[in-house]
């Protein structure tokens, strides 16, 4: 009975074991179908996670190099701030400094402007009345050319009036000594010490012409003053006709007067202004004029 339960049971522990070997195949088989499908299906993914996990092992190593970098830049921007802040304060008494130069630098400036606005006026003015007398110039010019050219004129209408003499020797000699002369010749040759002998040095050249000029003038006050001492003499002449004719006139109001040919002792009462010596009323003194062919033939030896 006992081999019979146990035979039955070693014959179900059999079948159960084939059953269960079965299933365990049936399982493995899907299992191992699952595992390859899967393996299949997920192969893509294997790679792709394998790709992402070397991406993230690359990443992980980028990120703790960024953050130690953070941690350096964190402190060069803690160290910047605090410079930043050092800085500002010397950036603020330097633009305090720089706005004081500024202000100082506009109120030169405006002072520069005005100079310079003075300046140009002064400037404009001048170049006016340079301008103005430049204009000036120019017409006082014209009118020196014209009066030269008048001046030329008269030359030429005086050379024709002009002696031989003053043809030949238009210049008159000098009246000083040679000693005068000498020393004369040695003070132009000086050096000026004065304004008015430098001025004088320059026109030098116009001695020649000062000299005729004053010939000219001498000769015009002799001219002059013989003219006015034959209208004097005129004038007694005339007093003298008027004398006479009023003498050979026979009348109260003559007899009145002072008359020259009432004569007592062989004197008249009238003043006579002419002397007799002069020569328009002296008698002629006769000449003995004898002529060239009388004496070659009658005086002089043959």
């Amino acid at each position: 009975m006992t081999d019979e339960i146990r035979n039955k049971h070693m014959e179900e522990k059999h079948g159960l074991h084939h059953t269960l070997q079965d299933k365990l195949e049936f399982y493995w088989k899907e299992f191992s179908n699952a595992l390859k499908m899967y393996q299949e299906n997920n192969q893509d993914r294997k790679l792709a996670f394998e790709e992402l996990k070397d991406k993230d092992d690359v990443s992980a190593q980028e990120i703790d190099a960024q953050m130690r970098k953070l941690t350096r830049i964190s402190e060069q921007i803690a160290q910047l701030k605090s410079k930043m802040a050092s800085n500002a304060k010397e950036c603020e008494e330097r633009n305090r400094q720089l706005k004081e130069e500024r202000e100082k630098m506009l109120a030169h400036f405006q002072h520069l402007k005005s100079q310079m606005n003075k300046l140009r006026d002064g400037e404009r003015d001048k170049l006016t009345k340079l301008t103005l007398e430049s204009n000036s110039a120019i017409k006082e010019l014209k009118r020196n050319i014209e009066k030269l050219q008048c001046i030329m004129k008269l030359g030429e209408i005086c050379r024709k009036f002009e002696t031989e003499e003053e043809k030949v020797l238009p210049f008159y000699a000098s009246s000083l000594t040679q000693e005068e002369q000498n020393d004369v010749n040695a003070a132009v040759l000086e050096a000026p010490n004065e304004a008015l002998v430098t001025v004088m040095h320059e026109y030098s050249t116009l001695e020649n012409f000062w000299k005729r000029f004053n010939k000219v003038s001498l000769d015009k006050l002799a001219l002059e003053k013989e003219k006015q001492g034959m209208m004097v003499e005129n004038q007694q002449l005339r007093t003298l006709l008027k004398q006479y004719l009023d003498g050979i006139s026979v009348n109260d109001e003559i007899l009145s007067q002072v008359n020259p040919l009432f004569i007592v002792n062989n004197k008249t009462n009238v003043k006579l202004n002419v002397p007799v010596t002069d020569p328009r009323i002296r008698r002629p003194v006769a000449q003995t004029v004898i002529e060239a062919s009388h004496a070659v033939k009658n005086i002089l030896p043959s």
